[in-house]
């Protein structure tokens, strides 16, 4: 009677022991998983960052180019020359 009572103590501890550990497993899958993703989202806007850094130079570049070709033309200063200078084509420095 006293082994059979200790038999099942221990096969209910063991049980207990068992759905701790798949309950700690399935936790700590879950925080890997949420960490993983806090990651991916803050390298995601990291890169966009870049991007849009990378966007406004080149913006800013061609807004700059535009603004001196606007003012080469009003001194009077020569399509092609303006073109040559400015990396601009024609009808660009036209339409300005």
């Amino acid at each position: 009677m006293a082994s059979q009572v200790l038999i099942n103590i221990t096969q209910e501890e063991r049980e207990w022991a068992r759905q701790l550990s798949e309950e700690k497993y399935i936790l700590d899958r879950q925080s890997m998983l949420a960490d993983a993703r806090i990651e991916g989202l803050e390298i995601g806007r990291q890169e966009g960052r870049q991007e849009g850094r990378q966007e406004g130079r080149q913006k800013g570049l061609e807004e700059g180019k535009q603004e001196v070709a606007r003012n080469l033309k009003i001194c009077g200063v020569s399509i092609d020359i303006i073109a040559q200078s400015t990396g601009l084509s024609r009808e660009e420095i036209g339409n300005l």
